[in-house]
């Protein structure tokens, strides 16, 4: 999934940076965190095509 994309650096996007961007987006709504997710990898992998898919669910709760 997520945390195991690749760039053309050989590097993975893991969970350090997974957590990050759920960190800068923590305000926004779970779609929106989603989209920021989604662009993230993007962004990180560039042209480099997945051997796997990339599967993603993200759940907020309401603030009491």
């Amino acid at each position: 999934g997520i945390t195991e994309a690749w760039n053309a650096a050989d590097e993975m996007f893991g969970h350090e940076r997974l957590l990050q961007v759920i960190q800068d987006g923590r305000h926004e709504s779970a779609a929106a965190i989603m989209q920021r997710i989604l662009r993230a990898v993007e962004v990180f992998c560039g042209p480099v095509v997945q051997a796997d898919d990339i599967t993603l669910i993200v759940v907020k709760r309401l603030a009491a």
